[in-house]
């Protein structure tokens, strides 16, 4: 909390002053995670002081709107960028024994709570759709449009999507696969079109897949729990 939620706290108050006394062009950008969005086992903690971050990202873009209109007030969401986040992250195994021996692959020790930073770290990059330079190109366009929230990756997309339309489908087993698995289609979109290369205009094909794999997910659940 200290870091993730008081760091951000802090550093809003002091460039805040600045920013409103700018006339013109100012923006504060408030990095926050996916994590703000939807909550996972195991992560309470980061869950908690990413909501946090979002709810006080989300109270100031309202507070400024009111006392300093000219400033901009964004928050960010990335999904899983290729960053060092884990290449130096203290990592608390469930089972220490499962990690020392380091039988298996990366993922089948991810699986069985058993994962190493090096693994993490492995698998971060396998599953990332972006770097930090495409995502701050994001970040900078989300701005210069004059975006209140800006989504990264595409499983960002998806699963903001999915709490708003079918809330308790991603708390359910069987909508967390259904989840998952249409975030994979996603991410395939996005790797064999140039709809999450840096700088190209999107057509508008992934959010109508996005769109269309979400209202499909939500039938199947509502059907189910007839």
């Amino acid at each position: 909390m200290r870091i993730n939620l008081f760091g951000v706290m802090y550093t809003a108050k002091a460039f805040l002053p600045m920013l409103q006394r700018q006339t013109s062009g100012s923006c504060l950008l408030i990095m926050c995670s996916i994590a703000g969005i939807i909550a996972r086992p195991d992560m309470s903690s980061y869950c908690t002081s990413k909501f946090a971050v979002r709810g006080f990202g989300e109270c100031l873009m309202l507070e400024m709107a009111k006392v300093s209109p000219h400033v901009q007030v964004t928050v960010v969401h990335p999904g899983f960028c290729a960053t060092n986040i884990f290449r130096n992250a203290a990592i608390s195994p469930k089972d220490p024994a499962k990690g020392a021996a380091g039988g298996g692959g990366a993922l089948t020790r991810v699986l069985d709570g058993s994962p190493s930073s090096q693994d993490l770290d492995k698998l971060l990059r396998r599953l990332s759709s972006h770097s930090a330079a495409s995502a701050a190109e994001i970040m900078l366009r989300g701005v210069e449009r004059g975006a209140t929230r800006v989504l990264i990756t595409p499983e960002a997309h998806a699963l903001d999507f999915v709490v708003r339309l079918a809330p308790r489908l991603w708390y359910t087993k069987v909508g967390q696969v259904l989840v998952f698995s249409w975030v994979g289609l996603c991410k395939l979109v996005g790797v064999i079109t140039p709809l999450t290369w840096p700088g190209v205009p999107s057509l508008g094909w992934d959010r109508t897949f996005v769109v269309a794999g979400a209202a499909a997910g939500a039938t199947m659940y509502r059907r189910s729990r007839l």
